[in-house]
C-alpha cells in the first residue's frame, strides 16, 4: 500500500574575467528548463566536438570577430564566441529567428548577471584558494571522465581524458568565478536562521521520518491475500492501540526508529527508507501531520497522529531554511546590485532584447514596460539599418510594436499595422509558423479574416511536433469559426502524443527531406 503515504513533494584574479558556464545554466533553466545541462555534460560535449574533429578552425580574422567584445558588465568582458558557443546547443533546433535572438538575450543577461555576481563576492572580499579550485577541477575532470568515458579502449580514454584536463584548465577561471558566486550567495543563505523569532514557518523545511498504521475502510476492497502483514488495514480501535505500541518502542533507550519503520509501517515506499520522507516544506503534507511535524524540535518523536492514511508516528529528523527563501535573498541583493553595476552592451541587437527581458520583469508597471519597449525598439531599428535582410531583426521589429500595440491603454492602430508589415516581410525572408500565427492574429484583430486563415492554414503544413503551436492553431481556427479545422488541429496532437508515448518523436510524414522532426524549446 506504498499510495498510502502523506501528501509528499520529492526534493527537488585576472582582470579579463570569463563568466561561469555553471551559473549561465542556473540563470538559463528558468526560461529552458529541459534543454539545458550540467557543467560536466556541456564540458564533455565540447569536448566529443573538439575530438570527432566535426568543427574546423576559423579563420585568424573569423577569430578576431568572433571575441569581439559585446558587452562589459562591473568590468568584466563579455565576448561573441561566449555567446556563441552557448547557442551551439540550440542552432539546428531554432525555427523562429526571434527565438534564436531571444536564447542569445537570455545567455547574455545570465552573463551579465553573472559578472555583477562575481564583482559583488570580490566587494564582499571573498575569495578562492588554488586548493580549492584544484579541488573543484578534480571533482569535474572524475565526474565527466567517469561518465563519458567509460568503455572506452585504455589508449583512446587516455587521449581524451589528456584532451579534458587541457580543456578544464584553460577554464580555470570561469571554475573560480563559479565557486566564488557559490560562497557569496551561500553567505546571504546563512543569513537567515531557523531559530530566529522572525523566521515564519513558511520560511522552513523539515525533514521526518513516520511510522504509518493503516485503518480499515468499510469501503476499500480487501487486501490481497499474500498482502505482508503490516500493510493489512486493522479496525480503527486496533490500529490505534498498535500505533502506541509502537510508539512507546520508538521511545525506548537506544531506540533504532528507522529498523521499527521497516518492520511495521505500510508505507512501504519510505518504510524501506526506514520511513524517511525527505525535506518538505509547510503545507506540503496533510493538515494533520503537518501541523504535528511543524511543532516538534529536532529529535523528537510524536504521535499516534491520526490522518485520512491511518496513525502516524513521527520522529523530525532536522530543519532548515527552504531553498525559495534563499533564492528570494539572493534575488534581492541583486536587484540592487543590478541598480549600481556599469553595464554597457555594444550590440545593438542584443542591447534590444536586454531591454525587452527589464520589460518583462516590469509587466506590473505599464509606464515604465512601454519606456523599456520603445527603447528597445530603437535599437531594433539601428540594427535592421544595417542589416536589412536579417530575418530576426525585422521580426522582433515587428513583435515589439505588436507589444505595444497590445499592451497600450489605447489601441494605436498605426503601431499594429506597422507590426503586420513588418511580420509580413519576415515570414517571406524565413515563413516559420510561429510568426505565421503571429500575423494571423494582426490579421485577425484587423479584421482580414481571409488573410488570417490563409497564414493559419500555411503554419500548421510546418508544424510538426511544436505542441505550442499546434494549440494556437487550433485556437485560431475555432475564433475564425473553422470547426473542422480546429478539429483536424486536435487529432494532430492526440496522434503527436501517442506517438510520444511509444518513443517516435517523429511527426507523421517526418520533417521536409526526411530528417528528425526539430523540437523547437519555446517557440
Amino acid at each position: 500500500m506504498s499510495d498510502q503515504r502523506p501528501k509528499v513533494t520529492p526534493r527537488r584574479t585576472k582582470s579579463d574575467d570569463v563568466v561561469s558556464i555553471t551559473q549561465l545554466r542556473e540563470g538559463w533553466t528558468h526560461h529552458f528548463p529541459k534543454v539545458f545541462i550540467g557543467l560536466a555534460v556541456l564540458m564533455a560535449l565540447s569536448t566529443a566536438l573538439m575530438f570527432s574533429g566535426l568543427g574546423t578552425a576559423p579563420d585568424l580574422e573569423d577569430q578576431r570577430q568572433r571575441r569581439d567584445v559585446v558587452a562589459n558588465a562591473a568590468g568584466t568582458e563579455i565576448r561573441r564566441n561566449q555567446l556563441d558557443e552557448g547557442m551551439g546547443q540550440f542552432a539546428s533546433n531554432v525555427v523562429d529567428p526571434r527565438e534564436r535572438l531571444r536564447i542569445e538575450g537570455s545567455m547574455l543577461q545570465s552573463y551579465i548577471d553573472q559578472a555583477i555576481k562575481v564583482d559583488a563576492a570580490r566587494k564582499a572580499g571573498i575569495t578562492v584558494t588554488d586548493e580549492e579550485l584544484d579541488k573543484e577541477v578534480q571533482k569535474l575532470y572524475k565526474e565527466t571522465a567517469d561518465r563519458q568515458f567509460a568503455g572506452l579502449s585504455p589508449s583512446d580514454r587516455a587521449r581524451y581524458e589528456k584532451q579534458l584536463q587541457g580543456y578544464l584548465e584553460e577554464r580555470e577561471d570561469e571554475i573560480r568565478n563559479s565557486l566564488l558566486v557559490k560562497k557569496w550567495e551561500d553567505s546571504l543563505k546563512n543569513q537567515v536562521k531557523v531559530d530566529d523569532p522572525k523566521t515564519k514557518p513558511e520560511d522552513i523545511e523539515v525533514r521526518a521520518r513516520h511510522i504509518l498504521i493503516p485503518v480499515k475502510d468499510p469501503k476499500a476492497p480487501p487486501p490481497p491475500k499474500n498482502a505482508p502483514a503490516n500493510t493489512i488495514p486493522l479496525p480503527d480501535a486496533e490500529a490505534k492501540a498498535k500505533a502506541e505500541k509502537v510508539l512507546k518502542e520508538a521511545k525506548q533507550p537506544k531506540a533504532d526508529f528507522a529498523a521499527l519503520a521497516k518492520k511495521y509501517s505500510s508505507d512501504t515506499g519510505s518504510a524501506e527508507r526506514g520511513g524517511d520522507l525527505d525535506w518538505f516544506g509547510k503545507g506540503q503534507m496533510v493538515p494533520e501531520f503537518d501541523k504535528t511535524v511543524y511543532s516538534m524540535k529536532p529529535g523528537e518523536i510524536a504521535g499516534p497522529v491520526k490522518t485520512q492514511f491511518g496513525y502516524h508516528i513521527i520522529k523530525l529528523e532536522d530543519r532548515r531554511i527552504g531553498d525559495a527563501v534563499k533564492a528570494r535573498l539572493v534575488d534581492e541583493h541583486m536587484k540592487k546590485a543590478r541598480k549600481t553595476a556599469t553595464v554597457k552592451v555594444n550590440d545593438e541587437v542584443l542591447e534590444g532584447m536586454r531591454l525587452l527581458n527589464e520589460a518583462e520583469q516590469v509587466a506590473d508597471k505599464p509606464k515604465e514596460r512601454d519606456r523599456l519597449h520603445r527603447e528597445a525598439l530603437k535599437h531594433f531599428e539601428a540594427a535592421r539599418k544595417e542589416d536589412q535582410g536579417n530575418p530576426g531583426i525585422v521580426a522582433m521589429v515587428g513583435e515589439v510594436k505588436k507589444r505595444l500595440y497590445n499592451y497600450g491603454d489605447k489601441k494605436d492602430k498605426k503601431l499594429r499595422d506597422e507590426a503586420i508589415k513588418e511580420l509580413e516581410t519576415a515570414v517571406k525572408l524565413t515563413p516559420a509558423p510561429r510568426l505565421r500565427t503571429d500575423l494571423a492574429m494582426l490579421y485577425e484583430d484587423a479584421g482580414k479574416r481571409q488573410e488570417a486563415l490563409d497564414q493559419l492554414k500555411k503554419a500548421s503544413e510546418n508544424a510538426f511536433t511544436d505542441k505550442s503551436v499546434r494549440y494556437e492553431l487550433k485556437s485560431g481556427f475555432e475564433r475564425l469559426g473553422e470547426k473542422q479545422l480546429a478539429q483536424e488541429q486536435q487529432k494532430l496532437l492526440e496522434m503527436d502524443m501517442q506517438q510520444m508515448q511509444q518513443g517516435n518523436f517523429n511527426f507523421p510524414g517526418g520533417a521536409p527531406g526526411g530528417a528528425p522532426v526539430p523540437v523547437t524549446p519555446g517557440g
